[in-house]
């Protein structure tokens, strides 16, 4: 049985393997006023352990190769589906042409434009050029049909009430708090958040106390100076009138 101490430290031996920082474990992050690590290293500690949501707008083939599948649509209607290997021979066995040095994802995005796509020779009249004629044209396809019958058997070997169900909900407790409801979307239990946040924010003070002092001794300064107002004042004095 691994511990919640256990299991935190191999995670960040994993994650800082992952990005090459392992050499920085026990160097402060700091930031633009105090020194610590490169600026390409804070950059990969913000990211490290994070679920990223990117939109290229030219993905560049490196980056299109890390993909296993890939989804095409045009104007709402979904024309391919699979993967990334066979995603332009598709449209090249239907009679486009790949400009040379033209990148797969662009080659794809160029299928949605009448202005950009290009046809083979001698393909003129045959190739599909409206959306709902691009999306007729993969629905009879035996690839689509294919699909559609991988589907069909994920969901049926992955329905609600199989026994998969039962080791995911024991797989979700195994993680949560002992302390914390099943039903709760939270992992840590509320004493255990708590503490969580104490120790960031000891961990942010000791990491740059500047800002906290200077709020600290300007609050100070401020309560100082409304207070001197009211001293040794009477206590039947009345309330002045300004005019």
């Amino acid at each position: 049985m691994v511990n919640v101490t256990q299991y935190a430290t191999h995670m960040r031996d994993v994650i800082m393997a992952m990005f090459g920082i392992s050499h920085t474990k026990n160097t402060i992050v700091g930031d633009d006023f105090i020194p610590g690590v490169s600026a390409e290293e804070r950059k990969r500690t913000d990211i490290n352990g994070t679920t990223a949501c990117v939109s290229l707008y030219h993905a560049p083939q490196a980056a299109y190769d890390y993909f296993d599948k890939v989804l095409v649509l045009y104007e709402g209607r979904e024309i391919y589906f699979g993967r990334t290997s066979t995603a332009k021979q598709y449209f090249l066995y239907m009679g486009f042409a790949c400009p040379s040095r033209q990148t797969d994802a662009d080659f794809l995005t160029s299928m949605t434009s009448h202005l950009e796509r290009v046809v083979q020779p001698d393909y003129e009249g045959r190739v599909p050029r409206t959306p709902d004629e691009f999306a007729a044209q993969w629905k009879a396809l035996s690839q689509r049909t294919q699909l559609v019958q991988d589907i069909e058997r994920y969901n049926a070997k992955f329905a609600l009430d199989s026994e998969y169900l039962d080791k995911f909900k024991q797989s979700r407790r195994a993680q949560q708090a002992k302390a914390q409801c099943m039903l709760s979307p939270y992992t840590l239990s509320y004493t255990q958040q708590v503490k969580l946040c104490l120790w960031h924010g000891f961990q942010r003070l000791k990491g740059d106390p500047s800002i906290t002092i200077s709020s600290l001794f300007g609050n100070t300064i401020m309560a100082l100076v409304i207070a001197s107002i009211f001293y040794n004042l009477n206590s039947d004095q009345r309330p002045w009138l300004w005019a």
